[in-house]
């Protein structure tokens, strides 16, 4: 059975895991176990981490980091930070979940999704076709626009 959950501090251990084996040169996931662990309890306290679980087993994660809003607070400005998967599955799973999630927090919003090139995400992001006209070349998107948004997408290149 598939679920995607809140991740919650007990997840740390797999969830190190996941994170040292998709990011293989990344400054925060090539420290000690100890310290990763210290930086994600940081990270959890003030952003929302979503886990994509398959038979009990943890297969993939995002966290999901509110950058700022406009005055008014109907536009929000989002970043998917840490993003990883084990499979494609969880990794399209994920990015709809955390859409959803976006949807439900403002009239409109922008995230930004931040891939190194080397990452494994880039071929996902831009060929996803569920999320194909929500994305650009830098991986981010902006939802909640209405018709222009979806009738200019691919347009803005």
């Amino acid at each position: 059975m598939m679920v995607i959950r809140r991740g919650k501090k007990s997840d740390f251990p797999v969830l190190i895991k996941v994170y040292q084996a998709f990011f293989k040169r990344h400054n925060v996931f090539e420290q000690s176990k100890m310290k990763i662990k210290a930086y994600l309890e940081e990270q959890i306290k003030e952003n929302k981490l979503l886990v994509f679980e398959e038979k009990k087993e943890l297969k993939g994660a995002l966290f999901l980091v509110k950058i700022g809003q406009s005055s008014d607070g109907k536009h929000i400005l989002w970043k998917y930070r840490h993003f990883a998967f084990k499979s494609d599955a969880a990794g399209s799973l994920l990015l709809h979940e955390a859409e959803k999630f976006v949807r439900k927090q403002s009239k409109t919003a922008k995230v930004e999704l931040t891939i190194a090139e080397n990452e494994k995400g880039i071929e996902l992001s831009i060929a996803n076709d569920h999320h194909q006209w929500n994305y650009t070349l830098v991986a981010c998107f902006a939802c909640g626009l209405g018709s222009f948004a979806k009738e200019n997408a691919n347009n803005v290149f």
